[in-house]
């Protein structure tokens, strides 16, 4: 549930503290990210994994879960992004009510 802002100064703090909260997601997205293009990359490295003793039934749910991680992680993207994009629109909502309200 929100808190009720109740004066510019709380809009300009909570507008803030959201690009905060958005900031730090994008960045562990971005690190997530990159973790699961490194397991890909090293999965891809062992094609000769077989030949090294891997079992194939391992080298396959290496790859689905490869496969896995990624759709979830798109999920999660854009779910963020929905969500931010309605934090933003409550907030310019926000603001156009305190504003609107000042001017008149």
């Amino acid at each position: 549930m929100m808190k009720k802002i109740r004066n510019a100064e709380e809009l300009k703090h909570a507008k803030v503290k959201l690009e905060l909260r958005e900031l730090r997601l994008e960045k562990n997205l971005r690190n997530d990210w990159e973790e699961i293009r490194r397991m890909i990359h090293l999965n891809g490295s062992n094609k000769n994994a077989h030949s090294n003793g891997e079992h194939w039934l391992v080298s396959g749910l290496h790859t689905a879960a490869a496969a896995l991680s990624k759709k979830l992680l798109e999920k999660a993207e854009s779910k963020i992004e929905e969500g931010s994009n309605k934090a933003i629109h409550f907030i310019g909502e926000r603001v156009n009510r305190v504003f609107g309200k000042k001017s008149k």
